[in-house]
């Protein structure tokens, strides 16, 4: 399971952060999921048959695209299916701390 590396050595973390890193991998993998953008279809991760894969023209439109995930990203934990019940209380502490 390369999208999820994280859970395959032992968290070397406090367990409140342990809890705060499998619930937010539980939420990107709901919302992956939901998307289905993740992965895209016939794309086999264990199989390597041509080796290297031009990577020229990758580049193009990053910053739209980059910009577009952001946006799936905010729609998704803004929302009723992506947030959590303690969320604003968090990120209203979190601003008045700044």
């Amino acid at each position: 399971m390369v999208r999820w590396r994280i859970f395959l050595r032992h968290l070397q973390v406090q367990p409140e952060m342990a809890d705060n890193i499998i619930t937010s991998a539980g939420c990107l993998h709901n919302m992956l999921c939901a998307n289905n953008d993740f992965e895209p279809a016939n794309n086999d991760l264990n199989s390597c048959e041509g080796g290297l894969t031009n990577l020229a023209g990758l580049r193009q439109n990053y910053t739209q695209y980059a910009s577009n995930v952001r946006d799936k990203y905010r729609d998704y934990f803004v929302l009723d299916v992506g947030s959590v019940p303690w969320q604003l209380e968090r990120v209203r502490r979190g601003r008045q701390n700044i």
